[in-house]
């Protein structure tokens, strides 16, 4: 399987992250990201955790996202500092929509915020896009917070969005075997 995360702040690093700690069966995952020093740095902490893990795949760094993989994570954007977060929709949406052009082959899903609006636009254009948060919302509902709580404790969220990255990639997978 071929991956690629787009992206690599907080959320795309913790994606690259827990897809080479829960040991997929990934033989390419491509880290993305226009900031070369972020990339490099990425690309060297991560083929450490995967050498260290015995893990057998390769990992690419690229500046320019790849036509081909089975799974495309989006996590391009700005931090979510606003009130509201549909706020970032012009800048993000843009961003999204000039990666969207490379891509050729393979499931889109979209981090990028407010992924919600995102991901049905991207749809409008025929592309197999999937939004990311739906069962994360679910849970932190049932606990009785949300994401700005906890973005108030530690500025950013990046683990319960990871988790349900891989959770969507790893039932879509099953689903495609049976």
């Amino acid at each position: 399987m071929k991956i690629q995360v787009i992206g690599l702040g907080v959320v795309g690093s913790s994606v690259a992250n827990n897809l080479i700690i829960q040991g997929f069966d990934i033989s390419e995952l491509y880290l993305c990201d226009i900031d070369k020093n972020k990339l490099l740095g990425e690309f060297r902490d991560l083929s450490d955790a995967k050498r260290i893990l015995g893990r057998d795949m390769k990992i690419i760094p690229t500046h320019k996202p790849e036509r081909d993989a089975d799974f495309h994570v989006i996590c391009v954007g700005e931090r979510f500092y606003l009130e509201n977060m549909n706020e970032l929709m012009p800048g993000n949406y843009d961003l999204v929509k000039v990666i969207l052009k490379r891509i050729k082959r393979g499931k889109i899903l979209i981090v990028t915020n407010p992924a919600d609006i995102i991901t049905r636009l991207i749809k409008l254009r025929d592309y197999d896009a999937e939004c990311m948060g739906y069962i994360l919302d679910d849970v932190r509902i049932g606990m009785g917070y949300n994401g700005k709580d906890i973005r108030l404790l530690k500025g950013f969220t990046n683990w319960g969005i990871s988790a349900e990255v891989l959770k969507f990639i790893k039932e879509d997978d099953l689903r495609v075997l049976a």
